[in-house]
Parts: structure tokens; C-alpha cells; sequence
């Protein structure tokens, strides 16, 4: 009697929490709806979907770069990692006229309030910047969706240092299978790392905006970090 008189009033005080915060217009905990492969809305993607046009080159930090003439590069996020952040806004950390050295900040994302830097694969002098990238398709990833033109101050020994597009590919489907593994360990959803029994497993675009800020930045230090 005792037990079940506890229980209700557990349940009272949570009914009464619940209407508290809709009354704020807040999500409870409790109440948000977790994410679910069976929700059919939900765009996957997976690494035979992921496709680099011939003369784009790929860096470590997932930072595509093409030579564009001029000896100058431009440089854009590849599509393994628009796919896995999903809608996010982009903050410029450099503009045109600027020096960088590799490492350094180009840009960050704002995902949800949540902070993540991409940094630059290569050193030299910004030409451009495009603040205002369409892409409408996969297709458009390397051709609209450059953010930044770099001069580098070794034009050979910068596109040296990226994965050409025949590496690229095989690079690729280790960070996708890479990815996965990160998931599965850092989120309490198992269903993040979208494991089917079809073809090896798939991810859902996005996935990263459900990562809270501390597994954001171990992703960052995982796979965008430059060596």
C-alpha cells in the first residue's frame, strides 16, 4: 500500500513538472521523443554514398580542397561531414588578406548552441571567402559549397599533404566505419550509430547535433583535428 502509494505520488509530481515546462515552452527530458530508425523521416547515409569528383583532394580534418588557378586552393567541408552535422551555421574565423598557418581556426559550426572548429590543412594567405554557400545536392559539394580560397606558400607541398581521390575513397569508408565506432561509445542511444541488418549499417544525417558538448569535442579532436 505504501509502495503504491509512493508511485502515484511519483507520478503526480512528474505529471506537474511536465505541465510546469510546457507552460515555459521547454522540452522535458523525460518527454523528448529519442531518436529511432524506424522513424522513416529520418534521411540515412552510409560510405557508398559518398562519392569525390576527379581533381578534388581530401585532408585529415575532412576539409576538401581543389586548385582553382592562380596557385590558389579552394577549400570547403567534405560531404562525409556535411552529412554528419546536418543543417549548422558556419562563424568565419579568418577573411580575405589574412595569414594562416596549419592549424589554425578557418571556420566554426554553431549546432544547437554548441561550438565546432574546422581547422585549416594547409598555411598560407586568404584570397576569398564565401559567406553564403548553396548546395542543394551532393553534387554541388565541391563545385557551390567552397568557403574559403587560401594562396598556400607551397603550392606542390600543400596538395601533398592531402588524400587524392583514389586514397580518398578508401580513407573515407575507414572514417565512416570510424564513426560508427565513435557513436556507439559515446552515445547513450545505441540506435545513433544506425547498425542494420541489410548492408553493414547506415547513419543518420545529423547525428552530431544529438551529441552533447562534451562528445562534440572529443569529435572534434577525433576527426578534425590536423597533424
Amino acid at each position: 500500500m505504501v509502495a503504491l502509494f509512493v508511485a502515484l505520488l511519483f507520478i503526480t509530481f512528474l505529471v506537474i513538472d511536465y505541465f510546469i515546462v510546457r507552460s515555459k515552452k521547454v522540452k522535458h527530458p523525460a518527454f523528448e521523443r529519442s531518436l529511432s530508425l524506424a522513424d522513416s523521416t529520418l534521411p540515412l547515409f552510409d560510405a557508398k554514398q559518398l562519392n569525390l569528383p576527379k581533381g578534388v583532394l581530401l585532408s585529415e580534418g575532412h576539409i576538401w580542397s581543389k586548385e582553382v588557378g592562380n596557385e590558389t586552393l579552394q577549400l570547403g567541408l567534405d560531404e562525409f561531414i556535411l552529412k554528419a552535422l546536418g543543417k549548422v551555421k558556419l562563424n568565419w574565423s579568418v577573411g580575405e588578406g589574412d595569414s594562416v598557418q596549419k592549424g589554425d581556426v578557418l571556420f566554426s559550426a554553431n549546432i544547437l548552441g554548441k561550438e565546432l572548429k574546422f581547422y585549416s590543412p594547409i598555411e598560407g594567405t586568404v584570397s576569398s571567402t564565401n559567406l553564403k554557400p548553396v548546395v542543394n545536392n551532393s553534387e554541388e559539394v565541391y563545385e557551390k559549397g567552397w568557403l574559403v580560397q587560401i594562396a598556400p606558400e607551397n603550392l606542390l607541398e600543400s596538395k601533398a599533404s592531402f588524400f587524392d581521390s583514389f586514397n580518398a575513397k578508401e580513407w573515407l569508408q575507414d572514417e565512416f566505419s570510424r564513426f560508427k565506432e565513435f557513436l556507439a561509445v559515446q552515445t547513450a542511444q545505441p540506435q545513433l550509430a544506425g547498425v542494420t541488418m541489410y548492408d553493414g549499417g547506415e547513419i543518420v544525417q545529423g547525428v552530431v547535433s544529438y551529441l552533447d558538448e562534451n562528445q562534440i569535442k572529443k569529435f572534434e579532436d577525433e576527426f578534425l583535428k590536423v597533424s
